[in-house]
């Protein structure tokens, strides 16, 4: 025969709220291919101008030999990172870029990490940055978004996150994000710097 004082601990345990663990809201997924310049893998403790998988490299002043490529000296995460370096020569843009698809009037969070190189440090007129460009269905530039940059105030230690928020406007079906490095000196030693973990997600 149950006493009340069992009784009573029965009912509590009856009564006892049953709790179920919350949905975690699925982070929105990152659309940048090859974000980390993993691929195509290249031997450990080098950096050499190769293309990274799903990129674009471009300059623009003709003849002048494309100065990026993949770094596996220096890396946030996984094993590798991009890597750009000025050429000697003033006056020279130079460019990575890779082309997602976007729906107009949407938002995107973008965001990447750098780093001073560190042998080959950022200086003078250097300076580097990211650049959206949206396009129509026709490849037609319809506007961009420039910005964040960054010059000689990253640290050859710690990765420096950059982050922007945009609006695709109004006809964009494609976002070109371009990552670049500018000189307008002319110098005798390079400055470069290196990127890692490039996100776009829709916002």
């Amino acid at each position: 025969m149950k006493t009340i004082g069992q009784f009573t601990l029965f009912f509590s345990v009856l009564l006892l709220p049953t709790f179920y663990p919350m949905p975690v809201l699925a982070q929105e997924a990152n659309m940048v291919t090859n974000a980390g310049f993993e691929l195509p893998l290249i031997e450990a403790g080098i950096e050499t101008p190769i293309n990274p998988d799903g990129w674009q490299i471009y300059t623009t002043v003709a003849g002048v030999e494309e100065q990026a490529g993949i770094s596996s000296k220096y890396f946030r995460s996984g094993k590798q990172s991009l890597f750009m370096k000025t050429a000697l020569q003033e006056d020279v843009t130079q460019g990575i870029w890779i082309s997602l698809p976007v729906e107009e009037r949407t938002k995107y969070y973008c965001e990447l990490y750098v780093l001073d190189h560190p042998d080959m440090e950022m200086s003078g007129k250097a300076s580097g940055g990211l650049c959206i460009e949206w396009r129509d269905e026709k490849g037609v530039e319809v506007s961009r978004d420039a910005g964040p940059f960054w010059g000689n105030n990253l640290s050859k230690r710690k990765w420096r996150q950059f982050r922007t928020v945009v609006t695709a406007p109004k006809g964009a079906v494609e976002a070109r994000l371009v990552i670049n490095l500018n000189d307008t000196g002319r110098r005798k030693e390079p400055s470069a710097f290196c990127v890692d973990d490039v996100v776009f997600t829709e916002k």
